[in-house]
């Protein structure tokens, strides 16, 4: 904790294992820590000036190589376990403003962010957004995977009166699925995390309503 480690303040959002075995804990402000057994201690990775959005971790996840992919929502940062690159509109990333990451089953990691949601795979980008796809609302919230591919997120606009949100279901191909307040019995239109659980049916986060989940 903060009275016996480098965690310092840090408030510890999630935590993934890479290829080479390494523990990463992602934390809100402080970017990412990653645990030195040899010390018993954590060692902080920082993309930007401590405590600023550069080290806000939005989304970590592992893809099937082993490569770690950290979301902050001024870039994409991949660690090949052993150098860190930087991923944003400057080095050829459609992304823009990440918001969370999961890797596909198959290889390659999905990205959502503000414009869209973002398959990269084999040096190539895939984007899907309102203009090219039914995904009804471009800013991606958050995102989960199932074993067979299937991919849940919920999107939102809190822009527009009233707030436009979602849930959407996507295999990855074709098939889309779009769930809404207006058309579902969901108890809130606010949508917060998604996550599938063991039996494959998927679980929503209403916010201040509770969970809902879609079988």
């Amino acid at each position: 904790n903060w009275q016996n480690s480098s965690l310092g303040g840090a408030s510890i959002m999630n935590f993934v294992q890479d290829g080479n075995g390494d523990l990463w804990a992602a934390s809100d402000m402080w970017g990412i820590f990653r645990y030195r057994p040899e010390i018993n201690d954590w060692e902080p990775k920082l993309f930007g000036p401590g405590g600023s959005t550069a080290n806000y971790i939005a989304g970590m996840a592992r893809d099937t190589d082993g490569n770690l992919w950290v979301a902050t929502p001024p870039s994409l940062h991949f660690y090949n376990g052993t150098n860190w690159f930087a991923i944003g509109p400057f080095h050829g990333s459609p992304v823009d403003w990440p918001t969370c990451a999961v890797a596909d089953p198959d290889g390659g990691v999905w990205i959502g962010a503000d414009n869209g949601l973002f398959r990269y795979r084999n040096g190539i980008w895939t984007a899907y957004n309102t203009d090219n796809s039914p995904l009804p609302i471009n800013h991606v919230v958050h995102i989960d995977i199932r074993p067979d591919g299937l991919l849940g997120m919920t999107v939102a606009n809190y822009i527009n009166t009233p707030p436009e949100t979602a849930v959407v279901l996507f295999d990855g191909e074709a098939d889309w699925q779009v769930y809404t307040a207006a058309t579902h019995p969901f108890p809130h239109w606010q949508f917060g995390q998604i996550g599938f659980d063991v039996d494959g049916d998927l679980w929503v986060s209403t916010i201040s309503e509770g969970v809902v989940e879609i079988v």
